[in-house]
């Protein structure tokens, strides 16, 4: 596994300073290890969900054999375009925009596509970065992968059932673990009656309640 990393940088504006960490497709203003001033990163042009997959290790190598048989049009079904975009082509939201990146609520959150109960309420934490961000995840429902793209060193992290992008970890969190897990809110959705056991959603659950938008 790639050793994680956590790059500080400190964005000025204003006169104001702000430490921070640039996601993978985010921006200096963010928060996310700052390695680019890029305003925002996204997969190259004309590269499509099959590249991304096959670049990334998506599909059967990163889910479960149901979730990795669907094809495009069935991920349509079951996700929004800015979903589909991040969680299945591994895109990123911009900072500080997603639903969850300040607060949040009681309950647990789940990987939007397959209802994996991924993170608790108890892990999360205000890290400033302007994306969601925790210090665990749920008993190995979260898996790694090592992430050379963009001409850095991280750690991606997936759900371990469907194989959706969440995000990124990195070794710059509080303790007792020391982890920052940045998240992005489109990946995930929070279920205020969820439990920690409960068992993701197969495909023809998951279709059945439709594309869920912000």
């Amino acid at each position: 596994m790639v050793e994680r990393i956590g790059v500080w940088a400190v964005w000025c504006a204003g006169g104001i300073a702000i430490a921070g960490c640039v996601e993978e497709g985010g921006d200096a203003l963010s928060g996310e290890p700052a390695v680019t001033s890029a305003a925002m990163q996204t997969e190259p042009e004309g590269s499509s969900m099959a590249d991304v997959q096959k670049q990334r290790g998506y599909g059967p190598a990163g889910a479960s054999e149901e979730w990795a048989q669907l094809a495009k049009d069935d991920w349509k079904q079951i996700l929004t375009g800015e979903q589909l975009r991040i969680a299945r082509e591994a895109g990123t939201e911009r900072p500080f925009t997603g639903e969850y990146w300040k607060g949040g609520g009681e309950g647990v959150y789940k990987c939007v596509a397959c209802y994996n109960p991924l993170f608790t309420n108890e892990a999360k934490f205000f890290s400033a970065c302007g994306w969601p961000a925790f210090s665990s995840e749920n008993d190995g429902r979260v898996s790694e992968h090592d992430d050379l793209s963009h001409g850095m060193v991280r750690t991606e992290v997936r759900c371990n059932h469907c194989g959706s992008h969440l995000g990124h970890v990195f070794n710059d969190g509080p303790p007792p673990t020391g982890l920052r897990y940045c998240i992005n809110s489109e990946s995930i959705v929070l279920d205020a009656n969820g439990r920690v056991d409960d068992r993701p959603l197969t495909p023809e659950e998951r279709r059945a309640m439709g594309t869920r938008g912000r």
